[in-house]
């Protein structure tokens, strides 16, 4: 009898007990829709079951369970560059001119289940807040805290799409946990690695261009840098944009090597011009003094082969490495033709006997091994930042089976993107009319014999306004047939076109401006709006960059 009193007093106090517990969770979670939202997926971000480790059994109550009494957890995500949302705010300015965001929990929880939270937040896309582990599922293998630290490992399928996202993933992580009484330091690993680490090697794998999507084409171009194309200025990037309606995916500009320009060095402070817009920086590397000439023999060649310059091209190359971004980047830029410093013709020509292999002309032979030795100078220096173009016009001058394209090609193991310069008449005076198409018959197939292992961009086009044989407008409606048309031999990945207008002999113009005309702006305005092409809005995510 004793007995059976005592067991229904126990059975009584269990149920009491239990009848508490469930008024207490579910309280905590009756009034917060923000709460629900977040862990309405599949708990992904914590290793035990149970909701942010609620559910896993415990006799002690550990750091990492422990809450700040009477105050809101929150947690930190990204309020994009350029968004409604980052003008508007007065958040921490982090990597890519993002701002980080606070988002408030309405709810005091601990720093596991915080970070739990963190990586459950879905963001918001039309108001430009960003989450940059929403598509990056993490697990928390272990948190704990020791003196202050918060000893954190994580693992997953990987974590960041691009070079913008490292500093978000640092960030909010950082900020997330640090905003804990008893944690004053964050020591955090991602499979196994410090995060720090794995940020850096990831960074590094995120930087080079990759081809972009399905039928998609990058539109980038020269946006009137000026005459010696090195005048660089945000406002001028920001100009054509405006003037364009559409944002670019890169600009690109010479380093000139010669005196009172650029020297044999990394123009770091054009390229964070460049950057600051949010546009992927282009550097031509030019290697001349005097820029009308192609009888420059400051940066000849054979100079550069017999490393003349090595010293500056080994700290050039740290200076890349060390500026940590994109940087897409092209040597001695159509050197086929008859018109640079570089090109084959002046540099030993068609002739066999005086340099290397009695099997190849000189000219292209030493371009090859100057190429080569530029970027063996940036992997010895393990510069991987870089994704290196090769670029010839789509005419030889002279017109030679020893300077055609493929004679100056460096190989694939050097080359991630060929580029390539097609124009059209550059002034009034020029006693032809080529349209696009007409161009692109005659000298594709002198390109696609080069190789077929690389995306091909079309680096330079354009043609001059106020011609007697043909219309600008018409010119270019010809050019974007032939770019957009999925049965064309060649299949541009990229293009660029050349905006700019300069003074040439006899007071003659070249116009070659988008604007040099209303039809003609009108033209390229309709045709660059089609949704296959990638501009600058696409930048900031660095959608397309490569990761390996």
């Amino acid at each position: 009898m004793k007995k059976s009193i005592l067991y229904s007093l126990i059975a009584g106090a269990t149920i009491i007990v239990g009848l508490v517990v469930v008024y207490l969770f579910g309280a905590f979670f009756s009034d917060s829709s923000t709460i629900e939202n977040i862990f309405s997926k599949n708990n992904r971000g914590q290793k035990e079951s149970g909701f942010g480790g609620l559910g896993r059994q415990a006799t002690k109550l550990n750091e990492s369970d422990k809450i700040n009494s009477g105050e809101n957890s929150k947690i930190f995500v990204t309020a994009l560059d350029g968004s409604e949302t980052a003008k508007n705010y007065s958040g921490k300015t982090i990597g890519c001119n993002d701002k980080l965001y606070s988002v408030n929990l309405n709810k005091p929880l601990s720093p596991r289940d915080t970070l739990v939270a963190l990586f459950e937040y879905p963001g918001d896309e039309n108001k430009g807040i960003y989450n940059v582990f929403e598509n990056n599922p993490v697990i928390i293998d272990s948190f704990d805290i020791k003196d202050g630290v918060a000893i954190v490992h994580l693992s997953g399928n990987g974590l960041g799409g691009g070079t913008c996202d490292m500093p978000r993933i640092s960030q909010q992580l950082d900020n997330t946990l640090l905003q804990f009484d008893n944690i004053k330091k964050t020591e955090i690993y991602f499979d196994n690695q410090p995060l720090e680490k794995y940020l850096s090697e990831k960074d590094n794998e995120a930087l080079r261009l990759e081809i972009p999507e399905g039928d998609k084409i990058y539109f980038g171009a020269f946006p009137d840098f000026g005459g010696p194309e090195d005048n660089v200025t945000a406002k001028k990037i920001e100009d054509f944009d405006k003037l364009i309606g559409k944002r670019i995916f890169w600009a690109y500009f010479s380093n000139n090597w010669g005196k009172n320009r650029d020297g044999v060095k990394f123009p770091r402070k054009k390229v964070e011009a460049i950057a600051s817009t949010g546009t992927i920086p282009f550097v031509r590397m030019m290697p001349r003094q005097i820029l009308d000439t192609a009888y420059d023999k400051t940066f000849s060649l054979q100079k550069i082969i017999e490393g003349n310059f090595d010293e500056q091209l080994h700290q050039y190359a740290r200076d890349v490495k060390d500026y940590g971004r994109t940087v897409l980047m092209d040597f001695g830029l159509e050197m086929n033709g008859n018109w640079f410093p570089w090109s084959g013709a002046v540099n030993g020509g068609g002739v066999r006997t005086k340099y290397g292999s009695p099997d190849k002309a000189d000219g292209p032979e030493r371009f090859v091994d100057s190429y080569r030795h530029i970027v063996d100078i940036f992997r010895e220096e393990g510069v991987k930042n870089v994704t290196w173009f090769w670029h010839p016009d789509v005419y030889s001058e002279p017109d030679a089976k020893w300077n055609r394209q493929k004679e100056y090609y460096p190989g694939d193991d050097y080359v991630d993107w060929i580029g390539i310069s097609a124009y059209g008449p550059q002034n009034p005076d020029e006693d032809y009319w080529d349209s696009f198409p007409t161009i692109m018959k005659e000298t594709q197939n002198r390109i696609l014999e080069i190789t077929n292992n690389k995306p091909i961009a079309l680096l330079e086009f354009g043609v001059t306004d106020h011609h007697p044989q043909g219309r600008k407008a018409a010119w270019l409606a010809g050019a974007f047939k032939y770019i957009l048309d999925k049965n064309s031999p060649l299949q541009f990945k990229a293009i660029s076109p050349w905006h700019e207008n300069w003074e040439e002999d006899d007071d003659l113009w070249a116009t070659l401006r988008l604007d040099s005309s209303a039809s003609a702006l009108a033209t390229f305005k309709k045709n660059i709006a089609n949704e296959r092409f990638v501009g600058g809005e696409n930048t900031k995510e660095n959608k397309n960059i490569k990761e390996n």
